[in-house]
């Protein structure tokens, strides 16, 4: 299983690297979560053309009605800031 990030949910609205990321990985399976669904999204809504607004909207709901979308309750981003806040003290 592979769970993507942010970063690269973003990038994987490249057709290229949808296409590379496939064949590397075709019989994994993969998934985000809803927080970054939330921040990939905020990305398209925020840009200020209007046509290309729609299109990364467009072009970003595509690839995530591609992947499986796991939740991320409460309980998952208080064990997450907590890893992430012991990492940073390392």
């Amino acid at each position: 299983m592979f769970c993507l990030d942010t970063t690269f949910v973003d990038l994987i609205q490249n057709p290229n690297v949808i296409e590379m990321v496939t064949k590397e990985i075709e019989t994994d399976f993969l998934c985000t979560t809803t927080f970054n669904v939330f921040e990939a999204q905020v990305g398209s809504y925020a840009l200020k053309d209007k046509g290309m607004r729609k299109k990364a909207i467009e072009k970003l709901n595509r690839v995530l009605n591609r992947i499986e979308i796991l939740p991320f309750l409460e309980e998952d981003a208080l064990r997450a800031a907590e890893i992430t806040g012991n990492l940073r003290r390392i």
